[in-house]
């Protein structure tokens, strides 16, 4: 399976997602700040139900959820085969969301 990791300041319409409302998951977040990554998906996924907090399944494939960068700064340091795109632009108190998209 292919897969793409986004994290940014959540939009209006994503925050919708939480609502329970349809949303399209490149829709949920302002930015699109990738997350590369060369490990699994279920790596992961296990890895962000764990501790990242509000997950919602934005479509078939892509899963939503909220945090602070915080947790964004945790994922770079428990999982050192992720990348993530505008680093040192995170603030540790600050609200975000990271979205998991599974591509075809």
């Amino acid at each position: 399976m292919y897969y793409k990791i986004y994290y940014g300041e959540i939009s209006e319409t994503g925050r919708k997602v939480w609502e329970q409302e349809d949303v399209s998951p490149f829709d949920v977040l302002i930015e699109n700040n990738e997350v590369f990554s060369d490990d699994s998906w279920p790596g992961f996924l296990g890895w962000a139900r764990k501790n990242l907090h509000d997950e919602v399944q934005v479509d078939w494939g892509s899963y939503a959820w909220r945090c602070t960068g915080r947790d964004i700064l945790k994922l770079k340091e428990d999982r050192p085969r992720c990348s993530i795109g505008s680093y040192e632009n995170i603030e540790a108190e600050k609200e975000y969301g990271v979205v998991f998209i599974e591509m075809s």
